[in-house]
């Protein structure tokens, strides 16, 4: 992903010179032995609401460190707005990475994990010591709603951190 600074000042004096942030895109930690998703849509529930911004102050501070003359309003508000387009874009990106490991468990695909899927991933993996109470236990730790499966919600708030006990 390539930003410059002139996409987002294209009225700003013609003196200085355009910079570039570049940042690589690093590989999926799912991309290697992921399948696609058959449903093809994605929750917006499970979305946590956007917390990355940046104050008016903070872009304007931002502008006169990287241009010689005072920022305009415009480009003031054209910062406020890429960010909050780099934070959207950002939280989609992964989002989408959950659900490609997700879609590595749900073998099925019916849209929940339930624990012989869970021991099935464990023994492609060569871990012959789980057993499908370890499953169960390990199933129960993030069930939200106590249906003994782990759907699409559950595995969100256990990837982020929010599960009761996690898979471990």
């Amino acid at each position: 992903m390539k930003l410059s600074l002139s996409s987002f000042f294209p009225n700003s004096s013609k003196k200085h010179k355009t910079r570039s942030i570049s940042r690589s895109d690093a590989p999926s930690f799912g991309s290697a032995t992921t399948a696609s998703s058959e449903s093809g849509s994605t929750p917006k529930s499970v979305l946590p609401p956007c917390d990355i911004k940046i104050s008016r102050r903070d872009a304007e501070a931002v502008l006169r460190r990287f241009c010689p003359d005072p920022p305009t309003e415009e480009e003031v508000a054209a910062l406020e707005a890429a960010v909050e387009e780099l934070a959207a874009g950002e939280a989609s990106a992964a989002l989408e990475e959950i659900r490609e490991a997700f879609d590595v468990f749900d073998v099925d695909g019916d849209g929940r994990i339930s624990p012989e899927e869970l021991l099935g991933v464990f023994a492609a993996i060569g871990d012959e010591e789980c057993t499908i109470k370890d499953c169960r236990r390990m199933i129960a730790g993030v069930d939200t709603n106590g249906d003994g499966f782990v759907g699409f919600d559950d595995f969100v708030r256990m990837m982020r951190g929010n599960a009761r006990n996690g898979w471990s």
